[in-house]
């Protein structure tokens, strides 16, 4: 996130909140693949996805009054896009399991480190929602575990330890595979 667009988040908002449909367009251009970010890693399906992402700018607008301007505008719109997608989730009861058919349809690794990558990513879509959530916020979109605290209203203790948890996860999970690819090919 670029540090020096606060002031003019706080200047867009209130033109917005005071009626001007240009500068809450300008905010939706500035955030929408931020939140399409957040929302391509925890939702499977391109259509929900998108509907979703609409859903989660339509509750800003009508919201956007209540931003106290006491956190980021992002920190905000990171909560509202969370919480909307666990409620999307709840409504669906969409199974949270690996969505590979999802990652890089198509796509062949070019060399040892896209190939990484590529693993990687498949290994963080196998993750709960809540897993993939916290490694997203943190690691992708650059929050602080204050600010993932906030967003998803648990304690900063419990959020370290969840990242903690999921990265000692996460590697032992990457272990195991190239382990098992090194063995394959000696």
């Amino acid at each position: 996130m670029i540090e020096s667009t606060e002031e003019s988040d706080d200047i867009l908002i209130k033109l917005a909140i005071a009626g001007s449909d240009a500068a809450f367009q300008r905010l939706v251009l500035r955030y929408q693949d931020l939140v399409a970010g957040l929302i391509w890693r925890l939702v499977r399906g391109n259509e929900d996805r998108e509907e979703i992402c609409q859903d989660i700018f339509v509750k800003v607008y009508f919201n956007l009054k209540k931003f106290r301007f006491d956190s980021k505008f992002s920190t905000w719109l990171y909560t509202v896009t969370y919480r909307t997608a666990l409620s999307f989730l709840r409504k669906r009861r969409l199974s949270t399991e690996p969505f590979d058919d999802q990652l890089h349809a198509g796509t062949v690794a070019l060399d040892t480190q896209d190939e990484m990558t590529a693993l990687l990513q498949r290994e963080i879509a196998q993750l709960n929602i809540d897993e993939r959530t916290v490694i997203t916020l943190y690691h992708i979109h650059g929050c602080s575990v204050e600010e993932i605290s906030g967003i998803t209203d648990r304690p900063v203790g419990t959020v370290k330890n969840l990242l903690f948890r999921v990265r000692r996860k996460l590697k032992k999970r990457l272990e195991m595979k190239l382990n098992d690819e090194f063995e394959e090919v000696s």
